[in-house]
């Protein structure tokens, strides 16, 4: 998209390939425009290239992340006892209450691996295991002993509030 309108050389990107003065070809707001059309088409044709490009990032950078998600906190704790308290209404709307125990006999029946992956499961420290909702709060999954499993963290927070045969379809089948 090029407006075709007369407009001010300030109104213009400077680029190394440009006209002769130097200048984009587009001024900034049909660049603006262009990319952001660029962008949304690119994340529609390429989704899970997309992802892995962010989780590499996130990988990279997850010392930053986790700093600013820390600091944010910090600074908004009203955004946190919000989501605290959605979670909370959600498991008693849905109902069921799991105990220690119900956890510790979950893990004895997964053989202390992972319940999508199949990984050793990190019992203590760094890399705990998650409980995990099979079927997520978010999506009618009750909070009770029959809907819970133990995962690896990076299973868990891959899967997020997906129901598994939508994230890993390859392992489940779908029950409709």
């Amino acid at each position: 998209m090029v407006c075709q309108e007369v407009k001010a050389f300030s109104e213009f990107d400077r680029v190394k390939n440009g006209d002769k003065y130097g200048l984009s070809g587009k001024c900034k707001a049909c660049r603006r425009e262009y990319m952001r059309e660029y962008v949304a088409r690119e994340r529609a044709t390429n989704p899970e290239r997309n992802r892995a490009r962010a989780r590499a990032c996130y990988h990279r950078n997850a010392d930053t992340y986790r700093a600013k998600q820390r600091e944010y906190t910090r600074q908004h704790p009203e955004v946190f006892v919000a989501k605290s308290a959605r979670r909370r209404a959600r498991i008693s709307v849905n109902g069921g209450h799991f105990t220690p125990r119900d956890v510790t006999v979950q893990l004895e029946r997964q053989a202390h691996l992972c319940f999508y992956c199949a990984d050793p499961l990190v019992l203590e420290g760094e890399g705990k295991y998650n409980v995990d909702h099979f079927i997520p709060l978010a999506r009618g999954g009750t909070n009770g002993p029959n809907n819970i499993v133990c995962a690896c963290p990076p299973c868990n927070q891959s899967k997020r509030d997906r129901l598994p045969w939508e994230w890993m379809p390859h392992r489940f089948d779908s029950p409709l």
